[in-house]
């Protein structure tokens, strides 16, 4: 777990870095940019245990495709988001997503949020609304 959470930071990182070196990308190449970067992350977290990553058992092949036609589906409606919405925005619900699935994983699973979840909550929640109650001001490149 937290390798991938490094991988993702990494990802992130990297994105940033592109985004503020070149301000006039398009944000549907910035995605693709985005997608190839974690493949690239996964398969090496992956390394050379891969076929042990790819296996599934015969009873997992009805929800994981299940699964994949979610994310499948919620890729396209990023993409499709991404046309009509600023990225500000786009990223904003993207951060709230984790904060989401743990209020809802507390409501309908009964999970149980211990400290270092809840200093992480505040932490994330203090995140999303300094990048909320900022003002975006546009910028002229003249």
């Amino acid at each position: 777990m937290n390798l991938s959470v490094l991988i993702s930071t990494i990802v992130g990182l990297t994105m940033k870095v592109i985004y503020v070196k070149y301000k006039n990308i398009d944000p549907p190449l910035l995605v693709f940019v985005k997608s190839v970067l974690g493949l690239i992350g996964v398969l090496t977290y992956a390394g050379r245990d891969t076929r042990k990553h790819m296996a599934c058992e015969k009873k997992f092949i009805k929800p994981l495709f299940y699964r994949v036609a979610m994310t499948a589906a919620s890729i396209f409606i990023f993409n499709v988001v991404c046309k009509y919405f600023p990225l500000v925005y786009i990223g904003l619900g993207g951060n709230l997503v984790p904060l989401i699935t743990v209020f809802l994983s507390y409501l309908f699973l009964g999970e149980v949020i211990n400290r270092f979840d809840k200093i992480a909550i505040f932490i994330s929640i203090i995140g999303v609304s300094v990048i909320t109650a900022a003002k975006f001001e546009k910028h002229d490149d003249k």
